[in-house]
């Protein structure tokens, strides 16, 4: 039995206990209410009789009068449970009847128990509980929570699909075993027509199912939501030079039901960003960015329902791997009172401190971030660093050694002469090259910056002469960067890693860390 039907066996067995007054907590209305009704209608009593019946009240199709809604109601058979629709905009704070609706509910809240009247009332709605009654009513109402498809019932709906796309797409390709638990995890978070509708499309555009198609239907859910949004990035893990062992640590990681992600830190430049948005992309997730920034809000009680509404989004989701980009800058000064934090953003941020809890997190739920000021966050709020919130302690990327430098330099030529001729149809090639002198504690920024200066003068440039006008961020914020490298020691070394100084196996090739 699913979650969703042993959902509706306890409704069921509330409404033949006598209770009259439901709140349904759904964000699939039409699929609950049709389940409901189904279980409601075949049910019988001992003498074989059907003992329901099942009306529905929606305010489009009432003039938007909620006072309708109780005449309907009172002219019901016996026995008949009346679903409301929409009905909690009218409980709202803010809506002009809610007094009056609220003192008809309670006149209500005796007479439909009587077994002369047997009557229910089901409140459709995406608020739980007490969200949508006020106050006054809420101790004569029962509320039932019913999620959005787990991996039970997305499974079966695969299969239905699969079975669908054999019998009328004759070119259609089934899943193997192996690809099937990703297609099931890469639906979590949507609604059951949702589900169906992604795989049949998925079906028709490629003759398989793919779990990209799933992802973009996944995406369009939160277009809505302030502070969320899809990456859109197409660098992959061959356009990140080295880190090698890094990177194929943290495909794995990702893999792993027990991960919970990593926080890279490290001179501004040094390829932080870059690495995570090649491993999201890598992942075949759902990859999603998380902006801090745009959680903040004007007026009281504003930043703290934004984060409860991205937070609430992840959970939904369940599947996904997240990026923070300069993750101090969204939480350093977010502490407690003694080191200075401001309350609102306290309040705001521990909704978010308490989700990344290994404990408390999605196991598919995957955090990635990046820091250059690390300083800020240790001083004003270490709780974000502490274990159980990352997999390791923060992954240090310094500044690049003079092979990988040169590596870049020659990756950034290659890409930029094709991009050249591509948009051009201009053949032109960068001369010249670069000694390690010449690119002495440079960063993989400025590694792709020269190559950018001396494409864009159409070739006159040579890379020396390009070189004029970078001015490294080891320079320019000399005493932040030497600050910076002092603090090595805390972290984990991501050189260290890819010397084999750190191990992330065993001899036996097992991972150490998770």
């Amino acid at each position: 039995m699913t979650k969703v039907e042993e959902k509706i066996e306890q409704f069921l067995n509330c409404v033949k206990a006598g209770y009259s007054h439901f709140v349904i907590t759904t964000y699939e209305p039409e699929r609950i209410q049709s389940l409901l009704t189904k279980r409601l209608l075949e049910y019988k009593t001992k003498n074989g009789e059907s003992p329901f019946n099942v009306e529905e009240w929606d305010m489009v199709n009432n003039d938007e009068d909620p006072n309708t809604a109780f005449i309907q109601i009172a002219k019901a058979k016996i026995g008949t449970l009346t679903f409301l629709k929409n009905f909690h905009w009218f409980l709202s704070d803010n809506a002009k009847d809610r007094e009056i609706l609220t003192q008809t509910i309670q006149n209500t809240a005796i007479g439909l128990r009587s077994p002369s009247v047997a009557k229910s009332i089901i409140i459709l709605t995406p608020l739980s509980l007490e969200e949508t009654l006020p106050i006054e009513i809420q101790k004569d109402f029962v509320g039932f929570s019913f999620p959005l498809p787990d991996k039970e019932e997305i499974a079966i709906i695969l299969e239905k699909a699969i079975k669908k796309g054999k019998e009328d797409i004759p070119p259609f390709k089934p899943p193997k075993e192996k690809d099937k638990k990703q297609l099931v995890r890469s639906a979590l978070g949507m609604t059951g027509i949702k589900i169906q509708d992604a795989y049949f499309l998925s079906i028709i555009k490629h003759n398989k199912i793919c779990a990209s198609e799933i992802n973009k239907m996944r995406a369009d859910q939160l277009n809505n939501i302030k502070g969320l949004k899809v990456l859109d990035s197409g660098v992959k893990l061959e356009n990140v030079i080295g880190y090698d062992l890094i990177k194929a640590n943290c495909v794995t990681q990702i893999k792993s039901p027990l991960s919970l992600g990593s926080l890279f830190v490290g001179p501004p430049g040094t390829g932080k960003t870059m690495i995570t948005e090649a491993l999201a992309n890598a992942s075949g997730k759902l990859a999603l960015v998380l902006e801090p920034a745009e959680l903040g809000g004007k007026y009281v009680g504003e930043s703290e329902a934004l984060v409860k509404r991205v937070v609430d989004a992840l959970f939904i989701i369940k599947d996904a791997v997240v990026l923070i980009d300069e993750f101090e800058k969204g939480f350093a000064g977010v502490g407690g009172a003694e080191s200075g934090g401001n309350e609102v953003a306290q309040r705001s941020m521990s909704q978010l401190l308490k989700a990344m809890n290994s404990t408390n997190r999605p196991r598919g739920l995957k955090i990635f971030g990046t820091a250059n000021a690390i300083k800020r966050l240790l001083d004003t709020a270490p709780e974000f660093l502490r274990v159980g919130r990352w997999d390791t302690a923060p992954i240090y990327m310094g500044f690049p050694k003079n092979e990988a430098k040169q590596k870049m330099i020659e990756h950034y030529r290659k890409k930029y002469e094709d991009l050249w001729f591509e948009e051009t149809g201009q053949s032109i090639n960068i001369k010249g090259k670069l000694t390690d002198k010449d690119t002495e504690k440079w960063t993989g920024a400025e590694c792709e910056g020269v190559v950018r200066i001396a494409m864009n003068s159409g070739g006159e440039m040579t890379l020396k002469e390009a070189t004029i006008l970078i001015r490294p961020i080891a320079i320019m914020a000399k005493k932040n960067i030497e600050h910076l490298e002092s603090m090595k020691h805390l972290f984990v070394d991501a050189d260290g890693i890819e010397s084999g100084e750190i191990q992330l196996k065993s001899k036996n090739g097992r991972n150490l860390i998770y």
